[in-house]
């Protein structure tokens, strides 16, 4: 049986921006969407203990991970393996990123401040 949810279940009030946790649900899987306009947005470096994608629905992002750093694109997708460290970066007027976390809670180990 396909597990569904709909978007008012992750959805917060800016748009396509949120996140849902796959406990919710009993699976482990979890998603963030972030859809932004403001270029340098992102999260700090950290590791998951888990395998992360990354998949740019729009625009443009850079990304650290590990010692790479990269420009990925519409249509490009990552996939970033579990202990790596790595950090996300909007690029130009308009990034949108979905981020699929192997697990059935998103937990990040943040490596900077």
């Amino acid at each position: 049986m396909a597990l569904r949810f709909s978007r008012k279940d992750w959805e917060r009030s800016d748009g396509w921006n949120g996140g849902w946790n796959g406990d919710q649900a009993g699976t482990d899987v979890s998603f963030i969407f972030s859809d932004t306009t403001t270029a340098g947005q992102g999260p700090r470096l950290h590791t998951h203990d888990y395998d992360e994608v990354q998949i740019v629905r729009r625009g443009q992002a850079w990304f650290q991970v590990g010692d790479e750093e990269l420009t990925a694109e519409e249509g490009d997708i990552l996939v970033i393996p579990a202990g790596t460290p790595h950090k996300v970066r909007s690029l130009g007027d308009r990034s949108d990123v979905i981020s699929v976390h192997l697990a059935a809670r998103m937990v990040a180990n943040w490596l900077e401040d």
